[in-house]
């Protein structure tokens, strides 16, 4: 089966992480950072390359946030509120309990102190907040453990497995930051 990934943030900088991978059938967004270094255009991923007509229910699966910092959840509320994805948003417990406080303080910074156009506000991050499901999460495995029930790359140190369908699993690399998209064996 073949796996495809468009790979609109993050590849060979650091910022604005966002890979959507195509694979079964599904197309899973993996994060959606902003790029703190552009004030421009260039701050979030070029969602246009998802789809060419702005929808993003038809277009995505699901979203999966890997964790709360900006540069892997910060152009969230802009693509939820602003862009209108309606679909799945899957995240940890400490990813959807710091995501906000983490937005809230960076959207303080750029329009109050500095004065820039706001490009979503208070309430976009709530509102998107209350769409992150963190309960699909199901534990932290040993590699070893992993290895008996899914097929997938070998990697160092502690992973996260995620169940996101019957057959199939992401698992997250905490060290370093990798993920890989198995299937049962």
């Amino acid at each position: 089966m073949a796996i495809e990934c468009l790979v609109l943030g993050a590849g060979q900088e650091v910022g604005k992480s966002c890979v959507v991978v195509s694979i079964g059938g599904k197309r899973i967004m993996f994060d959606c950072g902003m790029h703190m270094g552009y004030l421009d255009h260039r701050r979030f991923p070029d969602f246009s390359l998802i789809s060419e007509t702005g929808d993003f229910n038809s277009a995505l699966t699901c979203v999966v946030i890997t964790h709360f910092h900006l540069d892997h959840v910060g152009a969230l509320p802009y693509f939820t509120e602003v862009c209108g994805y309606r679909g799945p948003i899957y995240m940890t417990y400490p990813t959807k309990a710091l995501a906000p406080l983490m937005l809230e303080d960076y959207r303080k910074v750029i329009v109050d102190r500095r004065g820039e156009e706001e490009l979503f506000t208070y309430d976009h991050i709530m509102e998107c907040m209350k769409k992150g499901m963190p309960n699909f999460l199901k534990c932290d495995l040993d590699v070893h453990k992993i290895f008996k029930h899914i097929f997938c790359m070998p990697i160092f140190g502690s992973v996260v497995c995620m169940l996101l369908r019957t057959n199939i699993v992401v698992v997250l690399g905490l060290v370093p930051k990798l993920f890989f998209v198995c299937f049962f064996n």
